[in-house]
């Protein structure tokens, strides 16, 4: 499975969404994302998630850097520093809450890859 997350980077902090009720990172603090759907590019499903999962609109992308999971599955992870919109939590159902973290200070219960995503991206 293909699955998109953007690293939303302001004045040294990155947007992370605590994920709940969904199937992988349960729990966990992630960047706003999710699969790419039959026959849409990356960048096109990036732009999708975000509108739908926290309300804005990407407007530059940067990447991807694509990285295996442990289950298999190719994660391309987008850095973006300009959008259209306020980042809202759309989905509280599946996300607990949405908040910017300093670089430098990512919350303990994470997604795997965070520190690896935001150093090759440099971040």
């Amino acid at each position: 499975m293909n699955v998109v997350q953007v690293v939303f980077i302001e004045n040294e902090r990155v947007l992370m969404g605590l994920r709940q009720n969904v199937e992988h990172s349960n729990n966990l603090w992630a960047f706003p994302g999710g699969r790419v759907e039959p026959g849409e590019s990356l960048a096109g499903a990036a732009q999708r998630e975000c509108i739908e999962e926290i309300g804005v609109c990407p407007t530059r992308l940067s990447g991807p850097l694509s990285l295996q999971d442990e289950q298999g599955n190719t994660l391309h992870y987008f850095a973006c520093d300009r959008w259209q919109g306020k980042p809202t939590n759309k989905e509280p159902v599946l996300c607990a809450d949405l908040q910017w973290f300093p670089t430098s200070a990512l919350p303990s219960k994470r997604i795997p890859h965070a520190e690896q995503v935001l150093q090759t991206l440099s971040l």
